[in-house]
């Protein structure tokens, strides 16, 4: 079971990445770029780019600002890359 928690894990995480890096080519910007106009963090977006962590509430949040949508259509947008429902507990 910790093996398909973690498979289905690097699968969202894969999804958020290809959502973050579509909304942010839309603007034609770099990571520095739209990271300098919203005052965050690079490493921020980088690291949610590369999988590299999980990603807070208030991080998304702030990320979907920066990406001039609302934070539920990051969500959704992240469940449109999954092309699959991913349930992470035993029912």
């Amino acid at each position: 079971m910790q093996q398909k928690f973690k498979k289905d894990k690097l699968k969202i995480l894969s999804a958020l990445s290809k959502a973050i890096k579509k909304e942010r080519k839309r603007f034609d910007k770099s990571q520095r770029m739209l990271a300098f106009e919203n005052d965050i963090q690079k490493s921020m977006i980088s690291r949610f780019e590369n999988c590299k962590n999980e990603p807070r509430l208030f991080s998304l949040w702030r990320l979907a600002n920066a990406l001039e949508i609302k934070p539920s259509q990051l969500l959704s947008l992240i469940e449109h890359e999954l092309k699959e429902d991913i349930i992470l507990i035993d029912i």
